[in-house]
């Protein structure tokens, strides 16, 4: 792994003169690879993760992993037997009691969020940014809508925008829950949530507005200023 790469680095005595980062799939990292993407925590190896999270095993099917959603529809899951049975891992906030320096999440449709997320992870090794990128194959969506249902992650509340260094937790897209989008929004533009009834709907935007209530309660808590 990454560890290697370093050791080798090490030893043809250029390490210094590079930045390690790691692109990778929130499937192989977060689930498969579980183990070794902590202990690079653990060990403080300074190394970026940036997990592109499609909230499948797309390009195997588009099997469920841990981070995909309730409700969705998945090539084990069917519509039939009502989508996936429980809520979605929340990689980012758990990452927040790890040993990284610097974690945040991002998606493509906020590009000067992203990019400014990207230049602050590479400087605040060992450090996490999970993105969202919508996945055309899993979540079954017509091309002209991939800027709109990126946007909409954010505006409907299902992926918060934010970051946390040195003990200070802060949105970095401002949310106004007097516009928030409602959750169906988002959902109708993929076929992977077709035929939810109202109370999948209910369920899933019951866990969008808790999740927020956490990210609004973590601002507030973790905002640097005493109180």
């Amino acid at each position: 792994g990454m560890m290697g790469v370093q050791a080798a680095m090490e030893t043809k005595g250029v390490l210094q003169d590079h930045t390690l980062a790691l692109l990778t799939g929130e499937g192989r990292a977060l689930e498969m690879g579980a183990g070794d993407f902590l202990a690079s925590f653990d060990r403080q190896q300074a190394l970026t993760w940036f997990i592109l999270d499609n909230q499948s095993y797309a390009n195997s099917g588009s099997a469920a992993n841990a981070m995909t959603p309730s409700h969705a529809s998945t090539r084990i899951y069917s519509r039939a037997t009502g989508g996936k049975p429980t809520a979605e891992r929340d990689m980012p906030l758990m990452m927040m009691h790890s040993s990284a320096r610097y974690v945040a999440t991002a998606t493509p449709a906020f590009v000067n969020d992203l990019v400014a997320k990207v230049q602050e992870a590479i400087v605040n090794q060992p450090s996490y940014v999970h993105i969202y990128p919508p996945c055309q194959a899993s979540w079954q969506y017509q091309p002209q809508f991939v800027a709109k249902i990126s946007r909409l992650m954010v505006r409907s509340g299902v992926a918060p925008l934010w970051s946390y260094k040195d003990g200070i937790f802060k949105r970095t897209v401002k949310f106004n829950w007097d516009k928030k989008k409602p959750v169906q929004e988002y959902l109708k533009l993929q076929r992977r949530f077709d035929g939810m009834t109202e109370a999948d709907i209910e369920d899933l935007e019951y866990l969008v507005t808790r999740k927020n209530k956490q990210v609004d309660a973590l601002e507030q808590a973790f905002s640097g200023e005493e109180s």
